[in-house]
């Protein structure tokens, strides 16, 4: 299960750089008044990665709850 685990986080490194590497490509255009790029771009770009950040923990946290509720007998061993 961990091995199927670190798959998924592997293939889901290249989403987390482009995301990134967009933020901070959106705030160097910013400053640099590239192409009409005005800070309404890097201040809705941070809204959306901060509402993904709270999605994948609140996902998270249900899951370890739905498997304690479903599953009490494995958390004991």
């Amino acid at each position: 299960m961990k091995i199927k685990k670190i798959v998924g986080l592997i293939l889901q490194t290249p989403l987390y750089v482009l995301v990134l590497g967009s933020f901070i490509a959106s705030i160097y255009a910013a400053m640099n008044n590239i192409s009409g790029v005005t800070w309404t771009t890097p201040i809705i770009l941070a809204g959306i990665i901060i509402a993904f950040c709270i999605g994948v923990f609140l996902k998270r946290d249900t899951k370890e709850k739905l498997e304690e509720q479903y599953y009490p007998d494995l958390t004991n061993r």
